[in-house]
């Protein structure tokens, strides 16, 4: 393949790329825009600069334990010193 026809298909497959861009761009939109007909519909506004809260790590419970020890009883004695 020469340097040209490289070139050529760079720029081709540039144009395809700025193609689906625009498709994922509107898709967004409309995405947007069906929600917020959603919210329209039942009636209930959007509540802005609702934190969404994280659940909560697992943590196996022999580990919680030690943390537990650990904390109550300063350093444990499986624990080394450092």
């Amino acid at each position: 393949m020469t340097q040209t026809q490289r070139e050529i298909d760079n720029e081709i497959r540039h144009h395809e790329l700025l193609r689906e861009m625009g498709d994922l761009k509107r898709i967004i939109e409309n995405v947007s825009n069906q929600m917020q007909e959603l919210w329209e519909r039942i009636a209930v506004p959007p509540i802005e600069n609702e934190e969404l809260r994280m659940p909560e790590p697992y943590e196996h419970p022999w580990n919680q334990y030690q943390r537990e020890q650990f904390v109550a009883g300063g350093n444990s004695k499986g624990n080394k010193e450092e």
